[in-house]
Formats: structure tokens, C-alpha cells, sequence
């Protein structure tokens, strides 16, 4: 589900990792399954960072706030702003990480118990908060 917030940025190939947004929003038994990729500088000072799930290859975009956003298209030349869009953090979250459950992939049992696990307390958080 895509939120109202719209940004635009430029993919940024940072040298120094922010795992914090990802770690704060999956836990420690799933982030190793993700790689970071890059940030995208938003024109408004927005940083968001790009993850990509080792196994599933799909991006999760990930604001410091803890926001999650989806690319929506954009940034094909290196000067191009790519644009962005808000979206419910654990319908992305699913997007991500249910291939592991519903595609054949090659992910482990324990694997997979922890990718439901973190998307369980991602939508539990988000009802607390409703």
C-alpha cells in the first residue's frame, strides 16, 4: 500500500554501510540476509538507504526514520532524479521477503521461520501504533 509522500533523489554510492533503518525494522536474526546496496540524497535532505535480500534479489528502501518507500521510476542517467513513494513498511517488507515461502528458492528452514517471525512483529508494531 503506497503512502501520499512523494520524494525524488539520486542514488549515491556511499562507502560506509547504515545498517540502522534495516536492523531497527527486521531485528538481528534476519538482517544478514540483506546486502546494502547504496543511499539515494533526496532533494529535501531525506537519506534513504537500498537493501537488497541476499536470496529473494529485492530491494528494500529504508529512510533513517524508519520509513519505507519503493522505487517508482526515474534516474536512468547519472543526472537523473530518480522518484520515490511511502509505502506501509511491512506490505514492502512482505514484498521482499515472502519469495523465501511462496517461490522455490534455495532458503533454509531457519531461514525462513525468521523472515515470517520479523514480518510478524513488523505488522504487530504497526497496529500498535494505528
Amino acid at each position: 500500500m503506497l503512502l501520499s509522500t512523494k520524494v525524488k533523489g539520486k542514488t549515491h554510492q556511499g562507502h560506509a554501510p547504515e545498517g540502522g533503518p534495516l536492523l531497527a525494522l527486521v531485528g538481528e536474526p534476519v538482517v544478514g540476509d540483506f546486502m546494502w546496496m547504496y543511499d539515494v540524497l533526496c532533494v529535501d535532505g531525506l537519506r534513504i538507504q537500498a537493501y537488497k535480500h541476499c536470496e529473494t534479489r529485492a530491494y528494500l528502501h529504508l529512510a533513517e526514520d524508519g520509513r519505507a518507500f519503493v522505487y517508482v521510476g526515474g534516474g536512468v542517467g547519472d543526472d537523473d532524479l530518480a522518484d520515490y513513494q511511502e509505502a506501509v513498511p511491512s506490505r514492502v517488507l512482505d514484498a521482499v521477503l515472502s519469495p523465501l515461502w511462496k517461490v522455490p528458492l534455495a532458503a533454509q528452514p531457519g531461514q525462513v521461520r525468521a523472515s515470517r517471525a520479523a514480518l510478524r512483529r513488523v505488522r504487530a508494531r504497526e497496529r500498535e501504533v494505528a
